[in-house]
């Protein structure tokens, strides 16, 4: 099992690395990663809380170069459409969340 966490820990390195050089796509190469490790139940809470720590340290990492009336556009739209992606994973049963997230990812 250690080798598994040190194994995700490198993994996820990786996908930072590649998330912030290209601007995303760091959750596509982890949710198969988590899939092996954790419950189909748990992997989408570990990805969003992976996904924030990612977030925060990639606000820290380039904060100087934020280009802030983008961001003064695009969050006003963006968190009203996740509290609504919120309520509606809260609403979904997870066998159902399963069967879509592996349609989508092509499992």
């Amino acid at each position: 099992m250690i080798f598994g966490f040190v194994a995700l820990f490198m993994i996820s390195i990786a996908a930072f690395a590649v998330s912030a050089v290209s601007g995303g796509g760091a959750g596509l190469i982890m949710m198969p990663v988590l899939g092996l490790l954790l419950t189909a139940d748990h992997v989408p809470a570990a990805l969003s809380i992976g996904t924030a720590v990612s977030s925060m340290s990639r606000i820290a990492l380039f904060f100087q170069t934020i280009q802030w009336q983008i961001v003064l556009r695009f969050v006003p739209l963006a968190l009203p459409a996740a509290w609504a992606g919120i309520l509606l994973l809260k609403h979904i049963q997870p066998a159902y969340l399963d069967f879509f997230s592996r349609i989508i990812l092509v499992r």
